[in-house]
C-alpha cells in the first residue's frame, strides 16, 4: 500500500493497545512503525537497477522480521523522542504497528515476501489496490478521532473497517474469478495459471490475466452494483521466450540473470513490449485496463549482454495520452 495507509494502519494498530492517556505516543509509535519497512526502498545501486525491486518487500516485511524491526523502531524511537517513557512501553506500541505493515502489503498485488528466509514466495492475495481512498480516508478519520478523544474505540471501529473492506476485496476477488473462468470455456481455452486484481482505488473494476497454450491474456470484469456483470475480451501477447527473442544471450551472461531476477519479481508474467522488442514488461500492470501497455519492465542492449539491463518506465507523454478517466474506458 502507499505510504500514508501504511502509516494509518500502523497508528490504528498501536491505538488498540493504548493507555487512553498514551494516546499521543501510541500513534506516533505506531505510524512510524507502519513507515518503518519501507526502508528497504532506500537499498539501490547505481550500477543495478534491479537490485531495488529485489529487495522492496523482502527482509523487512518477513513476519518472522517483526520483532527485530519492532525492537529496532522502538530504540531509535525511545533514543531520540520519548526517553521518559519506558522503553518496553514503546517496544509495544511498535509492534502493534510493525505487525500490520506486511500482512496488509500482502493483500496488493505486488508480492510480499511474508515468510522469508523459509521461502522467497511472493505472496499476493489481490484484495485491494496499492492506492485506494475509500479503504485510506475512513482509516485517517478513525485515527483522528482516536487522539482527540483519547479513546481507543475509534481504532477498533477504524479496524473493523479495515478488515470489512479487505474481506469484501477478497469476495470481489472470487466473483471475477468465476467470471473469467466462465467466458475462457467459452473460449475454448484451458487456463494454466491467472491472476485478478483490482484497479486503482476501486473494487468493482479487476483486471484478469491469464496463460493459455504459450500466451497470456488480458481482459476485464466489472462488478458495478445495480448492473449486470459483464466481462470484456482484451488483448493477448505470446508468453515470453528469451530463446527466441535474444538467441543470441547465453545463460552465463550478466543479462539473462537479470532477466531471471525479474521473472522472479514479476512471478514470472512476462512479455515483450508491443513496440520495442528489447524491452521486456511485467504484464500484472498496465495502463490500459485490458491491455498490454506496459508501465515498468527491463532493457535489454545487446549486444553488451555483459552489462546489467536498464530500467524501462513508461514516459510520462506516454503515460498522459488522454484522460486519466481512459483507463476504465472498457468499451472502447
Amino acid at each position: 500500500m502507499d505510504t500514508l495507509t501504511q502509516g494509518l494502519i500502523g497508528a490504528c494498530g498501536a491505538q488498540l493497545g493504548m493507555k487512553r492517556e498514551d494516546a499521543t505516543l501510541a500513534t506516533i509509535c505506531g505510524a512510524l512503525a507502519g513507515f518503518a519497512p519501507d526502508a528497504d526502498t532506500f537499498i539501490k545501486s547505481a550500477t543495478d537497477p534491479l537490485l531495488s525491486k529485489i529487495y522492496h518487500r523482502h527482509f523487512t516485511h518477513s513476519l518472522l522480521f517483526i520483532p527485530v524491526g519492532s525492537f529496532i523502531v522502538a530504540g531509535i524511537i525511545w533514543a531520540i523522542f520519548f526517553r521518559k517513557h519506558s522503553f518496553k512501553k514503546i517496544y509495544l506500541y511498535t509492534l502493534f504497528g510493525y505487525s500490520t505493515h506486511a500482512l496488509l502489503d500482502a493483500c496488493t498485488s505486488y508480492g510480499t515476501q511474508l515468510l522469508w528466509p523459509l521461502t522467497s514466495y511472493r505472496f499476493a492475495w489481490d484484495n485491494i489496490a496499492i492506492i485506494d481512498p475509500l479503504y485510506s480516508i475512513p482509516l485517517m478519520i478513525g485515527v483522528g478521532l482516536s487522539i482527540y478523544f483519547n479513546r481507543k474505540k475509534w481504532a477498533v471501529i477504524s479496524f473493523i473497517w479495515s478488515l470489512f473492506y479487505l474481506g469484501f476485496g477478497g469476495v470481489m476477488n472470487y466473483a471475477a474469478t468465476n467470471i473469467l473462468f466462465e467466458n475462457t470455456a467459452k473460449r475454448s481455452h484451458q487456463i494454466e495459471r491467472y491472476r485478478v486484481m483490482p484497479t486503482l482505488g476501486n473494487l468493482f473494476l479487476w483486471r484478469t490475466l491469464y496463460e493459455s497454450q504459450g500466451r497470456y491474456y488480458v481482459d476485464a470484469v466489472s462488478l458495478w452494483p445495480g448492473t449486470d456483470r459483464q466481462f470484456y475480451m482484451g488483448e493477448s501477447v505470446q508468453k515470453f521466450d528469451y530463446k527466441k527473442a535474444f538467441p543470441d544471450l547465453e545463460t552465463s551472461d550478466t543479462q539473462y540473470k537479470d532477466i531471471e531476477r525479474f521473472r522472479w519479481f514479476s512471478q514470472d508474467w512476462l512479455g515483450q513490449h508491443p513496440e520495442l522488442d528489447n524491452v521486456i514488461v511485467d504484464l500484472r500492470y498496465s495502463a490500459d485496463m485490458k491491455g498490454i501497455k506496459p508501465l515498468w519492465g527491463i532493457e535489454l542492449t545487446p549486444p553488451r549482454y555483459d552489462q546489467h539491463i536498464k530500467n524501462y518506465q513508461m514516459g510520462f507523454e506516454e503515460r498522459s495520452r488522454g484522460s486519466v478517466l481512459d483507463y476504465f474506458k472498457l468499451d472502447k
